[in-house]
């Protein structure tokens, strides 16, 4: 599973929605939640996540990355994004299972190589997450 980063609804702690940021190439978890510390002033009874990437960036200590960046062909960057789907599908199902939530509760929210990943796994989910 990958390692996350939470924050929790501001009030009365009810979870009415999520949000899962991804990260870009070499940023990691703790690096992007400031966009959830952002959101949630005015989404207050929203959970941020934002998961590690499952791969080591060899190019930054203490990064991750979603795939590598050696090549970036349009074929290899698809089989990156393939490769780390089923990585990103099983956070999901594991964030709407453990808060009890319904799909159409979540949002994708990426930067970069989250961006590709959010864009490449939402519109492939049965039933459908809320958006991206």
């Amino acid at each position: 599973m990958l390692q996350d980063v939470v924050l929790k609804p501001l009030g009365d702690g009810k979870i009415e929605r999520a949000a899962i940021i991804l990260h870009g190439l070499g940023d990691n978890a703790a690096g992007i939640m400031g966009l959830g510390e952002v959101f949630r002033k005015i989404l207050p009874d929203t959970l941020f996540l934002a998961p590690d990437a499952p791969f080591a960036c060899p190019h930054v200590q203490g990064g991750f990355q979603w795939f590598g960046s050696e090549d970036w062909t349009p074929k290899v960057i698809l089989e990156g994004i393939e490769n780390a789907a089923p990585h990103l599908n099983a956070y999901i199902d594991y964030v709407l299972e453990t808060y009890k939530l319904a799909p159409e509760k979540l949002a994708l929210i990426g930067f970069s190589q989250g961006t590709m990943m959010s864009l490449y796994v939402a519109p492939r989910r049965t039933p459908s997450l809320a958006g991206i």
